[in-house]
């Protein structure tokens, strides 16, 4: 910076230094940004040193004011942290979040029933997820036509409980327990022939060699 007296034409001169500070450009922040519903993931913003960080939405967060937080969202949020220098700059970045939902899965029928020399087939499919993407996995892998599928066909050999998880696209997963009864359909004895008077009523008792079954 010149100055110079406009009368006896003396001039002086000085300089001084600005300060760009370029450092808050370097900002990121990194974490897991694919949830299943109920998940949370750590965030991590980084950028100066001694850097003040503010986040919002506070939804779901475990702290707004700190460079590493814990997020647990319901849904899908785009999380903003603001940066604050020791000089006064500010700058800021964003991550999102996608919150992905978890199976709930349904199995018809359920409890199975299967009679005697006629196998039966289950149906997996989920309410809220695609049952065409999903993975179906059947445990134990006993009697069962397919374990990798959602729609087995399981014999009669024996009374089972069969443990049926779905896993969506996203890796998203969810159990349940499918009971399966075996019965015997061949009638072996029925009450006698008996006579009764008109109005009357008579107890009629039938059994069968039906094995014992998870009903």
């Amino acid at each position: 910076v010149r100055g110079t007296n406009p009368f006896t034409g003396c001039d002086s001169f000085t300089t001084f230094m600005v300060l760009v500070d370029d450092s808050l450009n370097n900002m990121k922040i990194v974490g897991d940004t694919s949830l299943c519903a109920g998940e949370c993931s750590i965030l991590m913003a980084s950028g100066r040193a001694h850097t003040y960080y503010n986040w919002h939405p506070s939804v779901g967060l475990s702290c707004t004011i700190c460079d590493t937080v814990r997020a647990c969202p319901d849904t899908s949020t785009t999380y903003w942290a603001v940066a604050i220098d020791d000089i006064g700059c500010k700058d800021s970045v964003s991550i999102r979040v996608n919150v992905h939902p978890v199976p709930t899965i349904l199995v018809n029928p359920n409890p199975a029933i299967v009679c005697r020399g006629k196998p039966t087939q289950l149906w997996a499919t989920s309410t809220n997820t695609d049952t065409t993407t999903n993975v179906y996995t059947w445990k134990p892998n006993l009697f069962i036509s397919c374990d990798t599928c959602n729609n087995p066909i399981i014999t009669d050999t024996a009374n089972i409980v069969y443990r049926v998880t779905g896993t969506s696209f996203f890796g998203c997963h969810d159990s349940m327990d499918v009971k399966v009864s075996v019965l015997d359909t061949n009638l072996n004895t029925i009450s006698l022939d008996t006579n009764i008077c008109e109005n009357g009523t008579a107890l009629l008792i039938a059994t069968s060699k039906s094995l014992v079954s998870n009903l």
